[in-house]
């Protein structure tokens, strides 16, 4: 169908008030009594076009007038159209992104899409004054609000003042919204560009080890509570919606409290629902939830990221089998128990059973009482790996290109940087370069906290492309890892000129170890 504003701006104003004859709007009776004025005014003013064309001026601006009101009323009707007969409109992924780039134009250069959701499209872009790079959420639907006048003002004020207390929000796990356009179709939400990757997509090439665990844990624990004391439930907690950035910090979005009602249910996202909202939010007279239900989501969160498994099952296919698992969880204590049993730690064990009671009641008051209770769970310290973790944050916080940087250097390796840059490039069309350097930020990630565990170099050489390499690649990788992090570590000179050699140390051990292990696993092979 043509929208009606082309319609107009191509001035076939009787074709459009032709093409609002139709029966399926004669429901919207506040609408047609607008229309019919209009229609009433385009005859009008085309007679007073021919019969005085002195006043050719006066009727040019009434029609300049008409025009705009036309327009509003064109959209007031096809916001009707769109919400009650979406079926009708099948929008192609060009034709959408078409629309985005002509709503956003004057502010925001749109460059590609990033992630097309069931209920959002995300595109890269950047601000046009500023340059900053932005991520852009477009949703896909359309706001079902009621026509009720007096209702759809009080919904307005209180949405309104809702999203500038979430446009405010200032904390460093959570992802910042810097604008929005709500005022025409798609409706967007204008972002802090973060490159990062996706919990569950990190999950399923890499695991993460008790240490990290913990750490990733207490901060989106840190973040929802800060949502909690803002009298916000984020609802939407699972791997899917949080992002691990190029600093190794976990990042959740706010934007799922502000478009809940424009979700699309399909398998994928119930089955997610299977696996981490509370129980109390499946029954109709809680399916909101609350604070303690944002609680239950993160213990199931907590539970992949401990065992790489989900708390119902990863193996578990069928809706119904994953149905019988929440269902033996909560009511068979063996089976409780069996699942439980698969956190090492004693302690965490014992927060995760409380976070994950059935009875939100016999859950923990509060996301404080959490964080402090995970505070205390005992983590082994080891001094060098630290070190060499922290030098490795300083080098991507100074350098957000950090990757390309080591990319760079390593195809320049005096005796081997051509066969490796032959060698990425075999593979470029299977694996591309973005998703390489996360693969390689997670598998270092690992290295530096879990580097005593022969499971991480089995991963490392089960990765794509790896399984040919030979020691010399890996030599080659660690040598041009430790030049690049001399390179970037600001501290890394001053601890030269103080004579303190621990830091360099410590990094040689994270190579020798890591060859050490890469070299047990290629033998076994």
């Amino acid at each position: 169908m043509k929208p009606l504003q082309d319609r107009v701006y191509n001035d076939d104003l009787e074709i459009a008030c032709a093409k609002l004859d139709d029966d399926v709007f004669k429901a919207i009776v506040e609408i047609q009594k607008k229309y019919r004025v209009l229609r009433g005014q385009v005859i009008a003013n085309r007679d007073k076009g021919l019969e005085y064309p002195s006043k050719s001026d006066e009727v040019h601006e009434e029609k300049k007038d008409l025009m705009q009101r036309y327009l509003s009323v064109c959209e007031e009707l096809e916001d009707f159209v769109r919400n009650k007969f979406s079926y009708l409109f099948d929008i192609s992924s060009k034709t959408f992104e078409q629309q985005v780039r002509f709503t956003l134009k004057d502010r925001y250069e749109v460059e590609k899409i990033a992630i097309n959701g069931n209920s959002a499209v995300f595109y890269t872009g950047y601000e046009r004054n500023s340059h900053r790079k932005v991520m852009i959420r477009a949703l896909k639907k359309y706001d079902f609000s009621s026509f009720d006048v007096k209702a759809s003002n009080h919904k307005e004020h209180s949405e309104s003042t809702r999203l500038l207390k979430i446009i405010n929000f200032k904390h460093r796990n959570i992802v910042k919204i810097l604008g929005t356009d709500f005022d025409s179709f798609p409706k967007c939400l204008i972002l802090e560009y973060i490159d990062g990757i996706s919990l569950d997509a990190m999950l399923k090439v890499l695991p993460l080890t008790k240490s990290n665990a913990v750490e990733v844990a207490i901060q989106l624990a840190e973040a929802i509570n800060y949502l909690h004391t803002h009298r916000e439930i984020h609802r939407r907690i699972r791997p899917s919606t949080i992002l691990i950035d190029n600093e190794l910090q976990p990042i959740i979005s706010p934007y799922e409290m502000l478009d809940g009602q424009y979700s699309v249910q399909n398998r994928k996202t119930f089955k997610e629902d299977l696996y981490y909202k509370a129980p109390e939010t499946f029954y109709e007279d809680s399916p909101e939830g609350d604070e303690k239900s944002d609680q239950f989501s993160l213990g199931a969160t907590m539970y992949d990221l401990i065992t790489g498994e989900h708390l119902f099952g990863t193996s578990v296919k069928s809706l119904q089998n994953i149905f019988q698992k929440r269902r033996d969880f909560f009511t068979q204590k063996k089976a409780r128990k069996a699942i439980l049993s698969k956190i090492p730690d004693a302690r965490l064990r014992a927060i995760m059973d409380k976070m994950l009671a059935e009875d939100p009641n016999d859950r923990y008051f509060s996301m404080a009482e959490v964080l402090k209770e995970l505070r205390q769970v005992p983590i082994t310290p080891n001094p060098e790996f630290d070190l060499a973790l922290e030098s490795y944050r300083r080098c991507c916080i100074h350098n957000p290109d950090f990757f390309n940087t080591f990319y760079d250097n390593l195809f320049m390796h005096p005796e081997l940087g051509k066969q490796i840059a032959r060698f990425f490039e075999k593979h470029q069309a299977e694996e591309d370069d973005r998703s390489r350097k996360r693969k390689l930020r997670n598998a270092l990630l690992l290295l530096l906290n879990n580097i005593e565990d022969l499971s991480v170099f089995r991963k490392i050489t089960h990765l794509n492309g790896h399984g040919k390499l030979t020691m010399p690649y890996y030599e080659a990788f660690m040598d041009t890892l430790i030049v690049t992090v001399q390179e970037e570590d600001y501290l890394w000179k001053k601890y030269e000129e103080a004579q303190d050699h621990t830091l360099a140390q410590a990094w040689n051990t994270i190579k020798i170890k890591t060859l050490q292990g890469l070299q047990q696993v290629l033998s076994l092979k």
